[in-house]
């Protein structure tokens, strides 16, 4: 496997610090590990094949009705049935974005077609870049729609907010969008992995509205938001029946298991860890951001951009990637990205005591001290 595929590459290399990975810097909550510890016992029961209990957990996080939630061994399985069960003709997909997407639709054959949507130069936190976004993302479902694809069954998959440029459309812009996906009888997979890690962010889902948009679909990652990838837990809400049926057949049986079952219904009980998220990060993220501005003033080789989430993007003339790994610190090398290529970087945002040393550790890198 390719270091550069997912990131978290820390069994092939010796890694003191990895922010190669986006999850929750807070860490694993405490309740989880104990729920999974208490599964012990019951490693010799087959678990409930369609996790009633964690169903009802998830409606009330949710806030919606438990017969509309699928449950998977993380967001990629979910992703990959998603495809499987709509057999689309068509995928569309904005670039740079999760390669998961593309992985899902090559491995059924299916015609791809990418929509440029970012680009470096243009990214600036200027009042309204959020509804521009939107309605330029509107633009090119439509000039998608009047393609020579026209009346090919589709699927549009996109993460909002965007792996890996963390450019988030708030819920008025992104509605908008699937109205006009909607218009053109469009399936639509909004993967909203990352939400929970912008402040406010929960006000902005779109979860709410599957009821309105029979083709809609909202993935969600509790891997990500609870830090628990050892786990493995997602879940996809959409309102449509048939497309949940047909779904949960792509799905392999008993494929959530008693300790992520157990680890999700302790997780979405933790609301302060789930509020306290949003705050700490706008903090850490800021200061990292800044940090790594002022070296980019000073040195004129090192670019970051704008983000919502737990995650930055950066650009550098330097190879970051090996020369901060022989320190002991793994990035995500986002090369393979679509729209992107050699010099982009993504980096997690962690605790102030890591990002102080990963800041240290580029300072000394573009000072010229190996």
């Amino acid at each position: 496997m390719k270091r550069y595929i997912h990131g978290g590459e820390i069994r092939e290399n010796r890694v003191r610090l990895d922010f190669s990975v986006n999850l929750n810097p807070l860490g694993t909550p405490e309740t989880v590990r104990e729920a999974v510890k208490d599964c012990a016992g019951r490693l010799q029961e087959y678990p409930d094949p369609a996790y009633r209990k964690l169903r009802e957990a998830l409606a009330g996080f949710f806030g919606i009705g438990k017969d509309e939630i699928i449950c998977g061994n993380g967001a990629s399985e979910l992703i990959m049935a998603s495809v499987a069960a709509i057999r689309p003709e068509r995928v569309l997909l904005t670039v740079p974005d999760f390669y998961g997407y593309e992985r899902a639709a090559a491995a059924l054959g299916t015609e791809t077609e990418f929509l440029p949507f970012w680009k470096d130069e243009a990214e600036t936190e200027s009042e309204g870049a959020e509804s521009e976004s939107a309605v330029e993302l509107c633009k090119l479902i439509e000039g998608a729609g009047s393609s020579s694809g026209e009346g090919k069954r589709t699927l549009v998959m996109l993460s909002n907010p965007n792996n890996p440029t963390g450019r988030f459309i708030i819920k008025r812009g992104m509605t908008d969008v699937i109205e006009k996906a909607a218009e053109r009888g469009f399936f639509f997979l909004l993967d909203e992995s990352f939400l929970p890690f912008v402040k406010g962010g929960e006000r902005e889902s779109l979860i709410s509205e599957t009821g309105r948009f029979p083709g809609l679909m909202v993935l969600r990652s509790l891997t990500k938001q609870f830090a628990m990838p050892g786990v493995r837990l997602g879940a996809i809400v959409t309102g449509s029946c048939g497309l949940r049926e047909k779904i949960a057949e792509f799905l392999p049986e008993w494929n959530v298991s008693i300790p992520a079952e157990a680890a999700g219904m302790a997780a979405v009980n933790e609301s302060n860890y789930v509020n306290q998220t949003p705050v700490f990060l706008a903090e850490s993220r800021e200061m990292l951001k800044a940090g790594i501005e002022a070296l980019g003033r000073k040195t004129g080789r090192l670019t970051v951009f704008p983000s919502a989430v737990n995650y930055l993007l950066i650009k550098s003339s330097l190879p970051l990637y090996s020369r901060l790994l022989e320190k002991g610190i793994l990035i995500r090398d986002c090369e393979n990205f679509r729209g992107l290529g050699r010099g982009y970087y993504r980096i997690a945002v962690k605790s102030g005591e890591e990002n102080e040393e990963l800041l240290a550790a580029l300072g000394d890198l573009f000072s010229g001290n190996r």
